[in-house]
This record gives C-alpha cells, sequence and structure tokens, in this order.
C-alpha cells in the first residue's frame, strides 16, 4: 500500500507579528487523495472515506498537526477530505 501521509512534507513553520513579537506556532501536513503523474496511474488507487477519517484524525490526535493540506485532483476526493478535516477541527 502506497504511503497517504508525506511524513517528508510534515513542516513546522515560525511565523513573528509586528512589533510585539509574538510567535505562532502551525504544525501542518500534506495529504494526497489522488494525484495522476502518469496517465495510466494515480497517487491513491481506491477513496475509502473510512480510511481518510482515520488518516486526518491520526495527523490531527497523533502526529499534533494543527493545518493540513490536501493535495489531489479529484473534486469529489478533495470536498469528501476536507469536510472529515473541518469535522474533526
Amino acid at each position: 500500500m502506497k504511503a497517504r501521509i508525506w511524513m517528508g512534507m510534515f513542516l513546522t513553520f515560525l511565523c513573528s507579528f509586528g512589533q510585539a513579537q509574538e510567535t505562532m506556532n502551525l504544525r501542518g501536513i500534506v495529504y494526497d487523495v489522488g494525484l495522476k503523474f502518469t496517465p495510466e496511474s494515480c497517487s491513491v488507487d481506491t477513496f475509502d472515506i473510512d480510511l481518510v477519517k482515520y488518516d486526518i484524525s491520526v495527523i490531527a490526535n497523533i502526529l499534533r498537526a494543527n493545518a493540513i493540506r490536501i493535495e489531489g485532483e479529484d473534486i469529489g476526493r478533495l470536498t469528501a477530505a476536507a469536510e472529515v478535516a473541518s469535522d474533526l477541527g
């Protein structure tokens, strides 16, 4: 099974704002719902909404990421994953 969570894309952003020098810590991850690198293949062949719910739950609760970037080409997959992410906070 292909890796669904690109751990190599795990990022930590540190941003400072204005004179107050406050720091906002963002921990984000890129989640792939299906990209076509060649016409014959897709990075995620079968889309299982239960697996998406599990993956995003792990991203939020185990990895403690507070940002997620969902990538893919199919609007239905993107919408479904975005709704799951929104529901899980």
